[in-house]
């Protein structure tokens, strides 16, 4: 088989990876042409022939990028361009930047170009100009036809819960080693909004570096297959919440000059830095016909038949590699658990609280918690820092009909066995009915939401904000990392009436009234937690 046979039969085939196709316009530069029309030609390809190849192939990808089907001839076939550095693949890069451009797989609808017999169609009006591989423009022919049927869609039962990793990568990008699996449910703690419940998360394998410091990271996507389909996630209902966490609409990106249009997109959302610490974050919808995301047919039809949305964002590696690890471990779901293992956990409650006086106000919140770690770096020998963060955000609403009211302040705490070396110089809590002399628990605090002055119908909304821990010096060959990696239990803390005071000035529809070291507070577990203090 000669070259041009060769590179032909690759570039007819749907398959054909996206770096494989890259590689052919680098070393066989009359591929350029055919290259163009592969559904695998990334954007940075595309561009590149667009701004580098002879007339006839800047055409061909010109047409490609417009989302068009371009028309093909033997000279356009046989082209020829000047060798020149060409781009990689973006999603196959290791890149610099904090976070790449997350819609870089985001393809224009998939297809090939018949090569025997390209056409151009002209919508509506029942013309056709065909063009057989090997013809002269003048042995075209214009002729008048119906425009044929399209097929009828296959229709496929909906499957349930993911694909594995394997099958995903074979369908994403047809590589089965692209990524891992992991349990969408284990983000919660890693990111500072809650995600939709039904997604399939998937992490890259390939680890990427930041610009700015040698942190790593690695992608991860979490997708969402068929929607809008009884029982599942709606489109709406994704890019509403892409909005409710503060992101903005995807600028329009023009493919040529790489400039913004002007214009924003409807089916894409670019999240805030704080969702994930990393820039680049974003949703994207895709209806599968005039914007798909380009799988291989076939893989899991069940599962890319439809509609999709992806949420797409990094992770700190190390983060993503104990996620990877723990998945489908029955752990995940033991937030007590979490920490031990190198993960984030995650806490939340609602509740209703009032005062004697008969204000009321009703609190939500939420937060996450990441692992303690040891830091020796200014601590001298035998010793380490237990350093941490964490992350609070809620909200306050007055329900106190027709009056202005002030609510108080509410922390968040971790909890810990009084006798655990963790304990030392933390604060110190009883049980209900106690005496705050003897106490059975310390605590840190995580952080909480201020006082604030409220208007009738009032709400407070407090961002999430993290924040440092530092517990000071503990000793190396002790057992207090460990220990602070296990609280036993995450409270909502308030209403204390000031030191050495023993009653609270506010109550909660739940929880209790405990007594501490400086005073009484009323304490709220959060959901999925232990209750030792009350019980």
């Amino acid at each position: 088989m000669g070259d041009h046979e060769s590179f032909e039969a690759e570039l007819l085939d749907p398959k054909t990876p996206a770096r494989r196709v890259g590689e052919l316009v680098a070393t066989t530069p009359a591929a350029a042409a055919l290259a163009a029309q592969h559904p695998n030609a990334y954007p940075e390809l595309l561009q590149w022939i667009a701004q580098h190849g002879d007339p006839q192939s800047q055409e061909v990808a010109r047409f490609t990028l417009a989302g068009l089907t371009a028309p093909t001839e033997q000279a356009i076939i046989e082209s020829s361009l000047t060798p020149t550095a060409l781009p990689e693949p973006a999603a196959m890069q290791l890149t610099a930047s904090p976070m790449p451009s997350a819609r870089r797989w985001f393809a224009r609808p998939a297809g090939i170009a018949a090569i025997t017999a390209a056409a151009l169609a002209v919508a509506g009006g029942g013309i056709a100009i065909a063009s057989a591989v090997g013809s002269t423009p003048e042995a075209s022919t214009i002729a008048e036809s119906e425009p044929e049927p399209d097929p009828t869609p296959t229709t496929y039962p909906i499957p349930d819960g993911c694909p594995s990793a394997a099958e995903f990568g074979a369908a994403w990008i047809d590589e089965p080693d692209w990524a891992d699996s992991l349990d969408a449910s284990s983000l919660v703690g890693e990111l500072a909004s809650t995600i939709p419940e039904g997604g399939c998360a998937f992490a890259r394998r390939e680890v990427g570096t930041a610009a700015s410091s040698s942190s790593t990271y690695r992608y991860v996507q979490v997708w969402y297959f068929n929607l809008d389909t009884p029982g599942r996630l709606t489109a709406e209902h994704l890019l509403d919440w892409a909005a409710s966490v503060g992101g903005t609409p995807s600028p329009v990106i023009d493919p040529l000059t790489e400039e913004p249009t002007g214009e924003y997109s409807d089916h894409a959302v670019d999240l805030p830095v704080e969702f994930s610490a990393w820039t680049g974050s974003d949703v994207s919808v895709a209806d599968g016909e005039s914007v798909d995301f380009g799988w291989y047919d076939g893989v899991i039809p069940g599962f890319t038949q439809g509609s999709n949305g992806r949420i797409e964002f990094a992770l700190n590696s190390e983060r993503v590699d104990a996620l990877v690890a723990a998945s489908g471990q029955e752990s995940l779901g033991d937030p007590t658990l979490l920490l031990s293992q190198g993960l984030a956990t995650s806490f939340s409650t609602s509740f209703s609280m009032s005062d004697a006086e008969g204000y009321s106000m009703r609190v939500e919140i939420t937060g996450r918690l990441q692992p303690f770690s040891s830091e020796v770096a200014d601590s001298p020998p035998g010793k380490f820092r237990a350093e941490s963060s964490a992350a609070v955000s809620g909200s306050v609403t007055n329900t106190t009909a027709g009056r202005n009211a002030e609510s108080t302040g509410v922390s968040v705490v971790a909890l810990y066995p009084i006798d655990a070396e963790a304990c030392q110089g933390l604060g110190e809590i009883s049980v209900e009915g106690g005496d705050w002399g003897d106490p059975s628990y310390c605590f840190v605090r995580l952080g909480g939401l201020p006082a604030a002055e409220l208007a009738p119908d009032a709400t407070q909304q407090v961002p999430a904000d993290t924040q440092p821990i530092d517990l000071g010096e503990y000793a190396e060959d002790g057992a207090a990392l460990a220990q602070l990696n296990a609280p036993v239990a995450v409270y909502a803390y308030f209403g204390g009436k000031g030191v050495g005071l023993s009653g609270v000035a506010w109550t909660a529809d739940h929880g209790c009234h405990v007594p501490t070291g400086s005073g009484g507070q009323w304490v709220v577990a959060m959901a999925g937690w232990a209750d030792p203090l009350c019980g």
